[in-house]
């Protein structure tokens, strides 16, 4: 699924999280997020919901084109491994 929000935040996670939701229903398990240029902790938390859903359908969640800031903050929340497994 090719992401189209420019920004991922507190106030359209759960319009982002559903997407991803269906997607994932739809057995579509890699996630492009080069459109995204905006994030905040939001993006973390709907990444994990995600992650967690497709391990339920016995898949791995694949991102592509993670924006630096993102990995950046992974990387402080120490979920580094959610964007690289």
């Amino acid at each position: 699924m090719k992401l189209t929000y420019k920004e991922v935040s507190c106030s359209n996670a759960m319009n982002v999280l559903n997407e991803g939701l269906k997607a994932i229903d739809s057995e579509d398990y890699t996630f492009d997020l080069s459109e995204v240029q905006k994030i905040d902790s939001a993006a973390i938390a709907v990444a994990v919901r995600w992650k967690q859903e497709a391990e339920k359908k016995k898949a791995s969640i694949k991102f592509i084109n993670v924006p630096e800031n993102l990995n950046k903050l992974s990387d402080l929340y120490n979920v580094t491994d959610l964007l690289t497994s």
